[in-house]
């Protein structure tokens, strides 16, 4: 009787890593993912800004630095737009959240101040958009 000789399974090979073709792969990526941050352009500010109030709209040319009042049903709404950016100064309103809404410097986002029936916006598309809804 021959003894029987058992073999190990056969199965994939493993290979040992990593190959001379896997650190070029690794280091090409690495060079590629700083570019790609960098490459990402910035949204351009915008040329006309758009004040909606109860007395209708009223577009501004956002070069010229300058303060507002808008009028409201609850009150005086003071607007800032200055170095192409603006922001709400001073609001009515008894939370006074529009104020804390920050600076508005690119079409996309506006400063909404609801019980005073204000919105401002910068006229364009925005290129920073998370979503659309039809």
């Amino acid at each position: 009787m021959g003894a029987r000789r058992q073999h190990a399974p056969r199965g994939p090979t493993r290979r040992r890593a990593p190959t001379p073709a896997d650190c070029v792969v690794l280091l090409a990526v690495a060079a590629l993912v700083p570019a790609s941050w960098a490459w990402k352009p910035e949204p351009e500010r915008a040329a006309v800004l758009v004040v909606r109030s109860a007395d209708g709209e009223s577009r501004f040319e956002a070069s010229q630095d300058r303060e507002m009042e808008i009028r409201g049903p609850v009150g005086v709404t003071r607007l800032r737009l200055q170095d192409g950016e603006a922001w709400i100064v001073a609001a009515p309103c008894a939370n006074h959240f529009c104020q804390r809404l920050g600076r508005l410097r690119a079409p996309g986002r506006s400063l909404v101040c609801v019980p005073n029936r204000v919105v401002v916006c910068f006229a364009g598309s925005g290129l920073d958009v998370d979503g659309v809804t039809r």
